[in-house]
């Protein structure tokens, strides 16, 4: 973790809260922004193994992290994607409401800062 004062741990804040909000908001795909919110932590928390919110988050960033996103996807086989996004789905509807959860979360916690 960085020190509160430092730009890098403001600007990673302000991403945060807006991927969380993004979420929230299903402008942004649980398992995108989980990516970058995984991301994030480190840079966030102490210790994202036991904060409550980014636990939720890195788990279910680990257990997807499989799932082929963004730019990758144009060099994968139209017929692997297919069964893969079909994983994916089933993955984050099971998830849906812890990550949801701890977005909401997050974005209270450092929504002010």
């Amino acid at each position: 973790m960085l020190n509160k004062g430092s730009e890098r741990y403001q600007s990673a804040v302000r991403n945060a809260v807006d991927v969380a909000r993004a979420i929230v908001e299903k402008r942004e795909g649980i398992s995108a922004g989980s990516r970058l919110l995984a991301g994030l932590a480190h840079v966030l928390v102490p210790d994202w193994r036991v904060d409550p919110d980014f636990v939720v988050i890195g788990g279910f960033d680990s257990e997807s992290d499989r799932f082929p996103l963004g730019k990758v996807r144009d060099s994968w086989d139209p017929t692997a994607l297919k069964a893969l996004d079909l994983q994916r789905e089933d993955m984050e509807r099971r998830w849906e409401a812890r990550v949801m959860a701890a977005c909401h979360s997050i974005v209270a916690r450092f929504g002010a800062a």
